[in-house]
């Protein structure tokens, strides 16, 4: 291998460190502050190192009152609450308004005995 390349390729490297570790430094000495405490009264220390006035806000003399009327929510969702039931249940309110079939009426005579899949009927005298 040639050493004589390595040496100058180390030279270069180290140059260029040598010149980043300088500009950093220039760029941290033209920092106007550090932190708050590097800055007068009534003044701050920005995210750009530089000192910036605090701003005065003054608040109003009468206060605001915000009148806020939920009432036409509270009308929605209820009504979305019945409407979501009644979909849930459409088979039960539509089964109240269907005609039933008429049951005959049983009498005690007419027992019927069930052993499924097969009906039986109370035999006896009528």
């Amino acid at each position: 291998m040639n050493k004589r390349a390595d040496g100058g390729l180390t030279a270069i490297v180290i140059i260029v460190v040598i010149l980043v570790f300088l500009g950093w430094l220039v760029n941290l000495s033209q920092r106007q502050c550090q932190s708050n405490k590097d800055c007068d009264r009534d003044f701050y220390c920005g995210s750009d190192f530089a000192c910036h006035q605090i701003p005065i806000i003054e608040r109003e003399t009468t206060p605001v009152i915000v009148n806020r009327d939920f009432t036409g929510a509270a009308w929605v969702i209820a009504l979305a609450i019945m409407v979501a039931a009644a979909l849930f249940n459409i088979d039960k309110i539509a089964g109240v308004f269907r005609r039933k079939p008429k049951q005959q009426d049983r009498h005690d005579s007419d027992e019927v005995y069930t052993n499924f899949p097969v009906y039986y009927e109370k035999q006896g005298s009528k």
